[in-house]
């Protein structure tokens, strides 16, 4: 199966690398030295400059996670801008080359985020009114992180209009220690500087970075599955739990509580929408086509010395 992937220097787009070694891979990026320097040699790189119709006509499933990295920086006015732009403009270059394809289009898997379903209150709150692949998206966009899940989305529109088959994969916050937040959060935590932010009653609706990539190739191997999907474990936590668990996990039990009025001086609306907000979302879609999380249990998978 030849697949094309975009965000391939990321958490998730380079663990995907990794786990389709053994199909005919594509790895597509703003540089090529950079493309280049990871994978030249083993894999064909292209840029988004040299991209062309008849290199997209040669792929069977293209797996598009590009976009600026959305925890990095404050966000200014300037920066909002990059994170929406750099989604946007990537995912249309791809629907719109697959548009022009017509019925020899490849099968289109694009990221999207939770954070479309916009801010919500405590998890206690949202015991009777999660989210599922059904719940309503808000319109207009309540906050900037369903701003950017509603553009990326509708970026995809064109190619569904035209009856192409497309997923968009709505992550939960994916936890590996090679990146993300538990790659930020684990030199303070160690150090027994660990936080419940806020009221630490937000619902963090995680998943591990294995899970996402068995969630992928479960989708490809699913031709029929399509639309929008959810991917988090089922076992959601509050902000609390998950700085207790991760605690234990590292033998500092004690933890600091650090009000929500100092995170929003040190991270602005970044720091509002995502430590001191969440939503309790469920994988309803991939659990009933008969997905399994290997990683449900929040504690077990801290406590996995790979993980510390």
């Amino acid at each position: 199966m030849k697949i094309l992937i975009s965000g391939a220097t990321g958490l998730v787009g380079s663990a995907l690398v990794r786990a389709f070694e053994h199909h005919d891979l594509m790895v597509l990026g703003r540089s090529l030295n950079k493309l280049n320097r990871l994978y030249g040699g083993r894999y064909e790189t292209v840029t988004w400059h040299s991209l062309s119709d008849d290199i997209v006509a040669g792929c069977d499933v293209i797996i598009n996670f590009a976009g600026a990295n959305i925890a990095d920086g404050r966000w200014s006015s300037k920066r909002q801008a990059e994170i929406i732009q750099s989604r946007v403009s990537t995912t249309e270059q791809l629907v719109l080359a697959c548009v022009r394809l017509g019925d020899q289009a490849p099968r289109i898997i694009n990221a999207s985020a939770i954070g479309i379903y916009g801010i919500a209150g405590s998890l206690e709150m949202q015991q009777s009114t999660r989210f599922d692949e059904t719940s309503k998206i808000p319109e207009p966009p309540t906050d900037f992180l369903s701003k950017v899940g509603i553009e990326w989305e509708g970026a995809l529109s064109p190619g569904i209009q035209a009856g192409l088959s497309v997923v968009m994969c709505r992550f939960g916050v994916v936890l590996d220690r090679s990146g993300g937040m538990l790659k930020k959060l684990l030199p303070s935590f160690k150090m027994g500087l660990g936080a419940v932010l806020g009221t630490g009653q937000q619902p963090l609706s995680w998943v591990s970075l294995d899970d996402v990539v068995r969630a992928i190739e479960f989708i490809i191997e699913h031709p029929d599955c399509s639309g929008p999907v959810n991917i988090v474990s089922p076992g959601v936590v509050s902000q609390r739990d998950f700085a207790q668990a991760l605690s234990r996990s590292l033998s500092r039990p004690r933890i600091m509580t650090l009000p929500g009025c100092v995170v929003k001086a040190l991270f602005g609306q970044m720091g509002e929408e995502l430590l001191l907000s969440g939503q309790h979302v469920v994988s309803q879609r991939l659990q009933d086509d008969g997905f399994v999380f290997n990683d449900s249990e929040l504690a077990d998978f801290l406590s996995r010395p790979s993980n510390h």
